[in-house]
């Protein structure tokens, strides 16, 4: 049997998502990836490029984000779906635009009846063997990015630049469900 998963990873900028399939004889193959650039779409909002994100925008580019992922999941036919887990950050608005579009998401699938799992990045870090440390010290987010789009060109003969990060954390997270 082949199991065909849909990994994303979400954001209020760019969300990355993935569609891999796993093969009765263990080949894994990713089908395609992509992200959803909100911010890009919405950014005639913003004057200048240094002004505040306003809660209007945040909820056009969550709204955005829902409704592309929506149609990805409606199109798929997904045996299982995972997201990356939602952590408090230090910007309490983004993170609560996060979990709408967690949900939305989860909603959707719940209705189409495809399990989803949340996964936390350290959790699927840990699974690829991406290096989250320095000895006893975590890696900032810059580090961790860079890990990430390095061990998905190395493990997929991709060619992802570090800006491409959203891709590859999705392919990360798809990869992790189809082993699961």
């Amino acid at each position: 049997m082949m199991k065909k998963v849909l990994g994303i990873d979400g954001s209020t900028t760019t969300t990355g998502y993935a569609i891999c399939r796993h093969y009765k004889d263990k080949r894994k193959r990713i089908e395609s990836f992509g992200d959803i650039k909100a911010k890009e779409k919405f950014k005639a909002l913003h004057k200048s490029g240094n002004q505040k994100v306003t809660p209007e925008e945040l909820r056009w580019r969550s709204e955005y984000t829902i409704n592309m992922l929506v149609e990805i999941i409606e199109t798929g036919k997904f045996d299982r779906v995972v997201i990356e887990d939602t952590y408090a950050s230090k910007d309490p608005k983004a993170y609560k635009w996060l979990c709408r579009i967690q949900g939305a998401v989860i909603s959707k699938c719940l209705e189409k009846n495809i399990p989803v799992t949340l996964v936390m990045p350290s959790k699927w870090r840990k699974f690829c063997g991406i290096k989250q440390r320095d000895g006893k010290k975590a890696l900032k987010r810059k580090e961790l990015k860079t890990n990430d789009v390095d061990y998905v060109n190395k493990e997929f003969g991709l060619n992802l630049q570090y800006k491409e990060n959203d891709k590859a954390n999705a392919i990360c997270l798809a990869m992790y469900e189809i082993n699961d």
